[in-house]
């Protein structure tokens, strides 16, 4: 059969796989391919970036794509991105300075009549945006439709600038996921966002892997309120802002994940709110300072969560930002409050020593957590010891013949042997002849030398189904036997 004498639709979807130039060059073989080549479907799946070829002739001639991503100054004509008639699903945008902003406007205002826009991500390079900001943000909050939004390194909103967005802000919600990282200055814009699509918000993410403190908090005291109106809130990743007591009222929230700093009475909000916030199905605490001792300001707030006694939580994650990599303080009432967390099926916990790892393993078992699924766990912070002698240890066969359900999930950096000669370990790797395929794991599951990957370890049979995948990127698994 020829490639003519098939139907439209099987030409289409064979288009779709063929790449940008080929298909450009398709338009010159005769009219009915020519046609076919400029279907939308041929085109809606595609992502174009500015190095690719062929950018300004797709710009010009493409019906649709499903991401743009450019940065400005782009090489090439800038006139293509701003006078467009490809309609975008998504932009990814990378500027520099203030004319980028004005640039980027201008894209962003030539994609509002053609209604496809959807997602957005726009990052800031610099900080001098002054004279480009009013019309760039003026223009986001005035784009229809937009259910994903995404602003990287936004340092300031002026006063004309928060008027402009107030003005020609949208009536009618649609953002379902929204993601800030900013400065105090920021927060008329955020305010703007989160009044105008409260009643669509699923997703907040104010970019919490950066500690922040006591003054950048008093900035926004005008956020929390805002966000206990979105009732549709799903996840949320915060620093310790005022107000988060009001979050009480978002029934909807089931992840949480905090920045803590030490402010005692934001910190007594928070555990005044995790008390009763039986809702919640997965919180994570991320301690910027690290924490030196249980007793500092923020240690309390796991046994805060476990204290009613009611919480349905899930998942449970205790990250302490310990650079020093010295010790995890917050073992004691983390395991004091195990027993009350009956729902838990997964916990992690970062910065472990060799020694408290093993502390971890002999107190989890089917008494203290009857539905612990999966442990994460760090690597050992000293990056000497070897992952392969670890796992032939007493205190982990004890715990995975103690819990016939339960995968170790160990993270190993690169500084951390996977199995080693008996020069740098003990017995195990020179003297058994096992688990051999640890030796050339980085190479089975391809990844680079200066990448982490993870063991998971189980005991079940492995022909048994069960709730973890054991396929995960960059995993291996190991079966432990219980015999």
């Amino acid at each position: 059969m020829e490639l003519t004498q098939l139907p439209d639709d099987a030409l289409v979807m064979a288009m779709q796989y063929v790449d940008v130039q080929d298909l450009l060059a398709l338009r010159l073989v005769c009219k009915r391919l020519g046609g076919l080549a400029l279907h939308r479907d041929v085109w809606r799946h595609r992502r174009l970036n500015q190095d690719d070829a062929c950018v300004c002739p797709v710009l010009r001639l493409a019906p649709c794509l499903d991401t743009l991503e450019a940065a400005f100054p782009s090489r090439g004509c800038f006139l293509a991105y701003t006078m467009t008639s490809c309609a975008f699903a998504g932009m990814e945008l990378l500027l520099d300075n203030s004319m980028d902003a004005m640039l980027a406007a201008m894209a962003l205002c030539r994609q509002q009549p053609l209604g496809r826009l959807r997602r957005l991500e726009i990052s800031f390079a610099d900080s001098n945006f002054r004279k480009g900001e009013r019309a760039l943000m003026g223009a986001l909050a005035s784009t229809f439709g937009l259910e994903e939004l995404k602003i990287i390194n936004y340092t300031g909103c002026s006063g004309s600038t928060a008027k402009v967005v107030a003005h020609s802000s949208v009536r009618v919600a649609s953002l379902k996921r929204f993601t800030f990282d900013f400065e105090p200055e920021a927060v008329p814009f955020l305010d703007c966002i989160l009044s105008v699509h409260a009643a669509t918000l699923e997703e907040v993410d104010f970019c919490v892997y950066r500690s922040v403190d006591t003054s950048f908090s008093a900035a926004c005291t005008s956020v929390a309120p805002l966000l206990a109106c979105c009732m549709s809130l799903r996840k949320l990743s915060s620093m310790l802002i005022p107000g988060l007591g009001a979050l009480g009222s978002c029934k909807a929230l089931r992840f949480l994940h905090l920045t803590i700093h030490p402010d005692k009475t934001l910190v007594a909000e928070v555990a005044q709110f995790l008390r009763s916030a039986e809702h919640l199905r997965e919180v994570k605490l991320t301690y910027q300072p690290a924490l030196r001792s249980a007793t500092d300001v923020g240690g309390g707030l796991v046994l805060a969560l476990a204290s009613s006694g009611r919480s349905r939580l899930e998942a449970l994650s205790v990250q302490n930002d310990d650079s020093s990599k010295q010790h995890f303080p917050l073992l004691e009432p983390l395991f004091g409050a195990l027993p009350s967390l009956q729902h838990l099926q997964r916990l992690g916990m970062s910065e472990l020593t060799l020694e408290e790892r093993g502390q971890v393993l002999e107190l989890i078992s089917p008494v203290t957590a009857p539905a612990l699924g999966l442990l994460e766990l760090a690597s050992d912070p000293s990056g000497t010891s070897c992952a392969h002698a670890w796992l032939h240890s007493d205190v982990v066969r004890a715990t995975m013949k103690r819990n016939p359900l339960l995968h170790v999930k160990i993270m190993v950096d690169f500084m951390t042997a996977i199995y080693c000669t008996t020069k740098h370990c003990s017995a195990p790797c020179a003297s058994l002849r096992c688990h051999e395929e640890l030796v050339v794991c980085r190479r089975k599951l391809k990844v680079e030398d200066y990448e982490d990957i993870y063991l998971i370890l189980f005991s079940h049979d492995p022909r048994d189904g069960c709730s973890q995948d054991h396929r995960a990127a960059r995993c291996e698994c190991v079966h432990i036997p219980r015999n």
